[in-house]
C-alpha cells in the first residue's frame, strides 16, 4: 500500500497514540522520538487540535463562505497543482470570503480582490514548513488557534493537492465543520483506507459549474466530524473529547 509522505501527518499520529501517556506523565516531553514506530495508516490528530477545533466551531458562527490560507509557490516543483485555486477564487470568491497566499512577496504582491487579505496576515510567522525533524519533532505539528479559527468561520475550505497529490487541509476541515472543496475525488488522503472514510466533499469542477450560490450543509459537517472523531483523532476520542483552548495557545502562528 503507498502512503504519500507526510511529516506533520506522523507527529500528529503520534502525539495522538501517545496522548494518555503525556496526560499523566508518564511519557518524557511532549513529543515523539524520532525512533517512535506506530501504524500510521490513518492519520490521528492529538487532543490538543481537536478540542480546539471543537471550541472554535462552538464559538463562531459560519459567517465565510469559502476560504483558503496557505502557499501558493514554493511547494517542491509542484505549484501547478494549486494553480486552480486562484482561479477558483477569482470566479466565487466574494466580499465574505477569505483568501490569504502565505508564500506572497510582500513588497510586489498585489490583492485578487476584497476577498484576499494577504497583506494583512504577511508579517505573521509561518508554522515552518521545512523543519528538520530530527531538532524538533513537534515543530510542524504545533496547533495554531489562529489557522483553525479560520476553518472554523468557514463553510466551506479550499484543500488542494500541496507537496503530494493531497493535503492535510482535507481533514483540518472537516475537522473544524467546514466542507471540504477539492480538485480531484484522489485528493482526499493518503491511501485507499482514508479515501474509503466516508467523507462528504464537493469537487471544485461541480461548484464552478453552478449558478446558484453554493449553500452550507451542516448535516454534512456535523457526519463528516463524526466519522473523523471516530477514526482520526486519539482513542477514546468520541467518548472523552471536549471543547477546550486550554492545549492550544495563540503562538501567533501562521500555516504554509
Amino acid at each position: 500500500m503507498i502512503v504519500e509522505p507526510c511529516p506533520r501527518c506522523t507527529q500528529l499520529t503520534c502525539l495522538a497514540k501517545h496522548d494518555a501517556l503525556r496526560r499523566n506523565g508518564t511519557l518524557e516531553g511532549t513529543c515523539c522520538q524520532k525512533d517512535d514506530v506506530f501504524d500510521d495508516t490513518l492519520i490521528r490528530f492529538p487532543r490538543e487540535h481537536v478540542e480546539a477545533a471543537m471550541a472554535l466551531s462552538a464559538s463562531l458562527d459560519k459567517t465565510v463562505d469559502y476560504t483558503f490560507s496557505g502557499a501558493m509557490s514554493g511547494l517542491s516543483n509542484s505549484d501547478h497543482r494549486r494553480d486552480w485555486v486562484r482561479e477558483f477564487a477569482l470566479a466565487k470568491f466574494t466580499s465574505r470570503s477569505v483568501f490569504v497566499d502565505t508564500a506572497a512577496n510582500a513588497s510586489s504582491y498585489r490583492a485578487l480582490g476584497d476577498w484576499d487579505h494577504t497583506a494583512k496576515r504577511l508579517g505573521a510567522a509561518l508554522v515552518p514548513r521545512n523543519i528538520d525533524r530530527h531538532a524538533e519533532l513537534c515543530g510542524k505539528s504545533a496547533c495554531d488557534p489562529a489557522y483553525l479559527a479560520d476553518l472554523a468561520s468557514a463553510q466551506f475550505a479550499l484543500a488542494p493537492a500541496g507537496d503530494t497529490l493531497w493535503s492535510i487541509r482535507f481533514f483540518e476541515s472537516v475537522m473544524t465543520r467546514a466542507i471540504p472543496i477539492v480538485d480531484d475525488a484522489s485528493h482526499v488522503g493518503r491511501n485507499p483506507y482514508e479515501r474509503a472514510l466516508g467523507y462528504y466533499f464537493l469537487l471544485r469542477s461541480d461548484v464552478e459549474s453552478m449558478a446558484e450560490p453554493l449553500k452550507y450543509c451542516a448535516e454534512w459537517a456535523e457526519r463528516n466530524f463524526e466519522i473523523f472523531l471516530r477514526h482520526q483523532a486519539w482513542d477514546g476520542a468520541s467518548l472523552t473529547a471536549k471543547p477546550s483552548l486550554a492545549g492550544c495557545p495563540d503562538r501567533g502562528a501562521r500555516r504554509s
